[in-house]
C-alpha cells in the first residue's frame, strides 16, 4: 500500500523488531575457537611440533544475572507483536471499506437506475392519462391521479 500512515507503521515495526534483536543480542553465547602450533626443543634433540585448540563458550548475562536483559527482550517482542497486530488491522480496515464503498456504490447505482425506470413509467402514464382525456376516456382528475405519482 503506498498511504503514508501505512509505511510509517511499516517502518514503526521494523524498528522494533531490530531493537528486540538487539536486546536478543545482548545475551546471546558466543564462541572463541583458537589454535596454535609450535616446535618444542630443537630438531637435533628429536623435537616435535606441539599444537594446541582451544574453545572457549562465553556467555553474557546481562544486567542482574540476565533478568533486566530478558525482561527487556520480552517487552520489546510484545510491543512489536502489538505494532504488527495494529499494522494488519490498519490494512485489514482500509480493505473492508474499500469494498463496503463499492458495494454501497454499486447499490446506489442500481437504486438510481430503478428511480430512473420509475420515472420513465410515470411520465408515460401521464401522456396516455393526458391522451385518454383529450378523446373522452379520462377526466381531469384521472391526469391530476397520474400527475401525482410523478
Amino acid at each position: 500500500m503506498t498511504r503514508e500512515d501505512i509505511k510509517a507503521k511499516e517502518r514503526s515495526v521494523k524498528a522494533l523488531k531490530a531493537k528486540k534483536n538487539v536486546n536478543f543480542s545482548d545475551v546471546i553465547p558466543y564462541i572463541n575457537l583458537t589454535w596454535q602450533s609450535a616446535n618444542v626443543g630443537t630438531v637435533h634433540d628429536g623435537g616435535h611440533g606441539n599444537d594446541t585448540f582451544g574453545f572457549q563458550i562465553i556467555a553474557p548475562l546481562g544486567k542482574n544475572l540476565g533478568v533486566n536483559t530478558f525482561t527487556k527482550y520480552k517487552m520489546d517482542e510484545a510491543n512489536c507483536k502489538i505494532a504488527q497486530v495494529e499494522l494488519d488491522k490498519m490494512k485489514s480496515d482500509i480493505q473492508e471499506n474499500v469494498i463496503n464503498n463499492y458495494y454501497g456504490t454499486r447499490t446506489n447505482e442500481e437504486i438510481i437506475n430503478s428511480r430512473n425506470k420509475e420515472i420513465i413509467s410515470t411520465n408515460e402514464g401521464l401522456k396516455q392519462s393526458i391522451a385518454r382525456m383529450r378523446i373522452g376516456q379520462a377526466t381531469y382528475l384521472d391526469v391530476i391521479a397520474a400527475n401525482k405519482l410523478k
